[in-house]
């Protein structure tokens, strides 16, 4: 590495392992090995890594919150099964298409947006489980809910076999070029969110409570009306 006359040439970088058993960060009895079964996201201020655990079960899908600070803290929340309900036989489901595809921080590293390969939409606290979410405009008026479907999922059946599972369904959309592909951004400067299936874009602004200031006053506005004779200005 050369360094440029009159640069500060002091940086050092530091190298940090955090290792633990994965079958100890999900109740799957065979945790996933595959490609793309774990995806890791940082978030803006380099102070916490969340990384999301896909698993055969939708049920046991988790999201770990990693410490990237010197004092090495691992926080593991349930996805609540991805927005998946139990099928005909009262089992949940399996397969690929229940896996987070895509995550993305806010800029003020206060929430996670998460996106399944089914086109559902999620919204995570740092540190915490996903969020009751609803939408509203432009026709779009959806939830509330933890999972909201704004890109469903398109598959085509080409075989007349009644036998159709999601994890057939997931290993022809990852061979077929024209399925679609699933992803969530968010704007560098503005609370705003796009969600895309690769044919569509979908853009959705974030209300003032999306914010620390905003989620600190609702806890204290819950916490005067359940304390009695307790006050607070909320200016």
């Amino acid at each position: 590495m050369q360094m440029e006359e009159g640069l500060d040439s002091s940086f050092s970088p530091t190298w940090h392992t955090f290792k633990h058993s994965l079958y100890s960060l999900t109740p799957a009895e065979r945790v996933m090995k595959t490609r793309k079964a774990y995806i890791a996201r940082i978030s803006p201020d380099g102070q916490v890594m969340v990384l999301a655990m896909n698993q055969k079960l939708a049920a046991h899908n988790r999201v770990m919150f990693y410490s990237l600070s010197q004092t090495a803290v691992a926080v593991i929340a349930d996805l609540k099964g991805c927005g998946a309900k139990l099928n005909v036989n009262g089992h949940p489901p399996t397969g690929k298409s229940w896996w987070i595809a895509d995550m993305a921080w806010t800029r003020d590293s206060l929430l996670v947006l998460c996106i399944t390969r089914r086109g559902s939409v999620a919204v995570l606290t740092k540190l915490g489980e996903p969020l009751e979410i609803c939408t509203e405009g432009y026709s779009l008026h959806l939830g509330p809910a933890l999972f909201l479907s704004l890109h469903p999922k398109i598959t085509f059946q080409k075989s007349t076999n009644a036998f159709h599972s999601d994890s057939a369904e997931s290993c022809a959309s990852e061979k077929d070029p024209l399925s679609q592909r699933f992803s969530v951004a968010v704007h560098p400067h503005l609370p705003v969110i796009l969600t895309s299936d690769g044919y569509l874009v979908t853009v959705m602004q974030l209300p003032p409570i999306a914010s620390y200031h905003g989620i600190m006053t609702g806890f204290m506005r819950d916490i005067t009306r359940c304390v009695l004779h307790f006050k607070i200005d909320f200016t």
